[in-house]
């Protein structure tokens, strides 16, 4: 057992050694969250105090960060191999404990410092778990049973307040036969879990809606093959992980395909059906694996859709319990299961530089998903940040080439050659930009708009004639500072093509 325990902690910390030995630095929601914090609570909110509580332990060092992450994934593989291993036994718990360490689907949540929720609900929960064993290990606390109750209740209220996802824990502990706790995890569900849930979808719901996202938000029948889909593709992603990165091409833009029956609803349906045979014919490790997977995966199944539709750090607890199911049938195989352990080592290895810096991390996410018009776009606005203006460009419009129909890069080229003085091709990326199907800020860009023909048309004398865009060369404004037309010139109507070539616009995480 001893052997064992050093072989998991050092597998998890070789597998996460390169964020703290490189460092990795902040990326993405990192620069808002920490390194532009001030350190001040703005409003009593879930976020609010979460940011302030990260500022507190490791300020603006993102080395003492990421050693908080790793040190805690460490952690959690250890717990992990204690709490399976008093449950079945110790050479399941061992491989199940070691390919969780280098799983490649953690990755994200261990890595990338604003996601060290996840590790951090995770550690509270499995504490909260081994609670139980101190009654076995110590005959005495048997006369103070409540004990048990409050410790239990403290500590999963923490694993809830850091990781919302961790109170859909009791069917899990109905499982392992703990009644009591079960019933009062599901009273703290009801308690600080929901009112955190209520918090997280009331603000991101306000974002989506202000994206013109909302459809995704609401509820209805058809969210059954939503969420049907949804677990075919964290299973396949979770057992072979060959694409990774902040967006993911697959369901990004949720429309009325999403809804619908496809390839990917009914790869979902068979392995739900598989999932429910295994359940009724496995043994109780099996069962134990499907039940920890579902508990944990199925808030992110897209019921609602409250943040990405789809991320790696979603499944990271609920990763977990296939990785239990896989050790149940590969633990009397170990030249497999070192094969396995190493392509899964040297998938993370391979991805762990993605969190270098945010370049990197951008151009991680187009290799990974090539056609990505989404990566393709914020890429183009790192660039611009770095003062590699025509980079940008040209990645805008190769984003403009794989969704014609996605408005953020016709904004961006807007914005970008409106500072050329590139009048004609910017009026025209934002009226592409308006008249996309997906048009996350049509009112406001439709004012921008009108306030961009104005200013247009009252300096048009000042301007060369390529300069006009051809929508307003038979415009005038009058006294009272309305765009009239001249009815006797006919008008070319602005097709939305491609464009030629800074306020610029990235997708919400």
């Amino acid at each position: 057992m001893l052997w064992q325990l050093a072989a998991i902690i050092l597998t998890s910390l070789s597998a996460y050694i390169y964020c703290v030995w490189k460092p990795c630095k902040f990326v993405i929601d990192d620069t808002d969250g920490i390194q532009n914090y001030d350190g001040k609570i703005k409003e009593k909110s879930y976020y609010s105090y979460i940011k302030h509580f990260w500022y507190v332990m490791a300020g603006k060092d993102y080395a003492r960060h990421h050693w908080f992450s790793v040190l805690l994934q460490m952690a959690n593989c250890v717990l992990l191999y204690l709490l399976i291993g008093d449950l079945f036994n110790y050479d399941v718990a061992f491989l199940a404990a070691l390919l969780f360490a280098v799983h490649p689907i953690n990755t994200q949540s261990i890595a990338w410092i604003s996601a060290r929720g996840y590790p951090l609900g995770l550690f509270f929960l499995l504490v909260s778990l081994h609670i139980p064993k101190l009654f076995i290990y110590y005959p005495s606390l048997k006369a103070f049973p409540i004990l048990g109750d409050v410790m239990f209740g403290l500590i999963f209220l923490w694993a809830t307040v850091s990781q919302f996802t961790t109170m859909l824990t009791f069917p899990v502990l109905l499982y392992m036969r703990h009644y009591n706790l079960a019933i009062l995890s599901a009273l703290i569900m009801a308690g600080s879990g929901l009112w955190l849930l209520h918090d997280i979808i009331k603000h991101r719901a306000s974002t989506f809606k202000a994206q013109a996202m909302e459809k995704g938000t609401t509820f209805n029948a058809r969210k059954f093959i939503v969420a049907i889909k949804t677990l075919g593709y964290y299973t396949q992603l979770c057992v072979f992980p060959a694409h990774m990165g902040i967006y993911h091409k697959w369901g990004y833009h949720y429309n009325d395909k999403t809804e619908k029956e496809d390839s990917m609803f009914w790869v979902g349906l068979g392995l739900f059906i598989s999932f429910c045979l295994l359940f009724v014919y496995g043994n109780p490790v099996v069962r134990f694996g499907i039940i920890w997977y579902f508990s944990f995966l199925f808030i992110f199944l897209n019921w609602i859709t409250i943040h990405q539709f789809v991320s790696e750090r979603y499944c990271y607890i609920a990763n977990i319990g296939l990785c239990l199911i896989i050790a149940n049938y590969l633990v009397g195989y170990p030249v497999v299961s070192a094969f396995i352990l190493g392509l899964y080592l040297m998938r993370t290895w391979q991805h762990l530089p993605t969190y270098c810096e945010e370049l990197r991390f951008y151009l991680s996410n187009i290799w990974n998903f090539p056609d990505s018009e989404v990566a393709m776009a914020n890429l183009g606005v790192i660039l611009m940040k770095g003062g590699l203006q025509g980079m940008a460009i040209d990645y805008w419009i190769m984003a403009t080439k794989v969704n014609p129909n996605y408005d953020v890069p016709y904004y961006n080229l807007y914005s970008t050659l409106k500072l050329r003085g590139d009048f004609n091709n910017s009026r025209k990326n934002l009226v592409c930009a308006i008249s996309a199907p997906t048009c996350h800020f049509r009112e406001m860009w439709t004012k921008e708009l009108e306030k961009f023909d104005k200013e247009l048309l009252q300096n048009k004398d000042k301007l060369q004639p390529w300069q006009v865009p051809e929508g307003l060369k038979t415009k005038i404004i009058d006294t009272a500072g309305n765009i009239i037309e001249i009815p006797t010139i006919p008008t070319l109507p602005v097709q939305p093509t491609l464009p030629q070539g800074v306020n610029v616009v990235k997708a919400t995480t």
